[in-house]
């Protein structure tokens, strides 16, 4: 038997793998491809592409974000009193207002901080929660400050309930997730009205999560990419009354659900004890259980915020006594949320995002849009009410014979 060693093996692995370096070194030579176009062969020739999906994937601080770059008022007195100093030091860091805070100092005290925020743009969301939670049952707490000095107070003069001391509004920047703001909406305890009719597209999952929206009372997801099984889910969602059931109006203009869908989404909210009685669409249908308003009325929903449209709607003759009847809007604390196009980043300016909304409200004005509000359950015909309002009869099951004798019929 022949022997080999161990010295003849590691130099024929050596001979090997000098061998695959030269092949190497050969194929480099003949790729002279530049890396760029190596990478387009993958989809993207920029070497500094950053993935934006990945790198935003995070909310902006939304919640506490302040509009303290907007204008705001300032005291003309030449001599200010020393509750005054006190109340717009503790107003500048605002930020710093803890639940446990609240507790120290009664309302009369806070009344004078509280009115400091509002002068001087240092009301965040956050902060206004704190104070909601505290002294919300005060009558002369509110939302907002009354007076005039920015894009902001304007906006908010012309959206805001009248007699509604609670409707806070408030005008968010694009990159924020709803999963995060459904968080945060929480604890506010407010019903909320949510307007993304021009947040730019989201993904699908962020879609569903508006489901989570705590106490959502009006929903505008117009110019989103909404289509037949978000809304089948949405009719689901409401139909079981587990999520959603407080929805009042929801406006679905020029989105991608189709007329079928939408016959089939009221069929399944079409019934007893559902809140949901008013849709706005930019098609024609015809249901049974559902009218077009008629021109004056329709002209509120087209042209006014929802807030007011409701407001507005529930106070007039629109419903019969008899129907879902619709919240009293100017005696719930609201929080009024407009999503704008604009992002937040290092360089945001408050204004535009406001500017924004307004052009929003003024842009709807333009549109042609159909309107329909559900008809009173009584006034359904006859035989569909009887079916949906009577429990259907259980089918019996047939005895079993237990003797014997009879069952071989002996």
């Amino acid at each position: 038997m022949r022997h080999r060693s161990r010295y003849s093996t590691s130099s024929k692995n050596f001979t090997r793998k000098r061998k695959r370096q030269e092949k190497f070194k050969k194929f480099v030579k003949k790729d002279i491809q530049p890396l760029e176009a190596k990478y387009a062969t993958h989809g993207q020739s920029n070497l500094n592409f950053i993935d934006t999906q990945i790198t935003t994937t995070m909310s902006y601080p939304w919640s506490k974000v302040t509009p303290n770059q907007l204008q705001h008022s300032k005291s003309t007195k030449p001599l200010r009193t020393l509750v005054h100093i006190c109340a717009e030091t503790i107003a500048s860091q605002a930020h710093k207002i803890t639940p446990d805070l609240m507790t120290t100092l009664p309302w009369s005290i806070w009344k004078k901080v509280w009115t400091m925020i509002l002068a001087t743009n240092q009301d965040s969301l956050q902060v206004y929660t704190i104070f909601l939670r505290h002294f919300g049952h005060f009558t002369d707490f509110k939302g907002h400050k009354s007076h005039i000095t920015n894009v902001r107070d304007e906006t908010i003069a012309f959206t805001q309930v009248p007699q509604n001391r609670l409707h806070r509004i408030e005008t968010l920047f694009a990159n924020v997730l709803i999963p995060d703001m459904t968080q945060g909406l929480a604890k506010v305890g407010a019903s909320v009205i949510l307007d993304m009719s021009r947040m730019p597209m989201v993904s699908k999952e962020e879609y569903f999560s508006i489901f989570n929206v705590p106490n959502l009372i009006c929903l505008d997801l117009s110019n989103q990419e909404i289509d037949v099984i978000f809304l089948h889910h949405l009719g689901s969602c409401i139909a079981t009354g587990t999520k959603l059931n407080q929805l009042v109006l929801i406006k679905l203009a020029n989105t991608k659900v189709t007329p079928l869908a939408v016959l089939k989404f009221l069929n399944a909210i079409s019934f007893r004890g559902c809140k949901l009685a008013y849709i706005e669409l930019d098609f024609e249908i015809k249901h049974r259980h559902w009218r077009l308003l008629d021109p004056g009325k329709l002209k509120i929903v087209q042209t006014m915020p929802m807030g007011l449209s409701v407001n507005a709607l529930t106070r007039s003759d629109t419903t019969s006594p008899h129907s879902p009847v619709s919240p009293q809007l100017n005696k719930l604390p609201l929080l009024d949320i407009f999503i704008a196009k604009e992002s937040y980043d290092s360089t945001y300016n408050m204004e535009d995002i406001w500017r924004s909304r307004n052009r929003a409200m003024n842009s709807i004005k333009k549109r042609t849009t159909f309107v329909y509000e559900k008809i009173s359950p009584t006034e359904w015909p006859y035989e569909n009410g009887a079916a949906d309002l009577e429990e259907k009869p259980q089918r019996q099951k047939r005895a079993l014979k237990t003797n014997a004798r009879d069952f071989f019929e002996l």
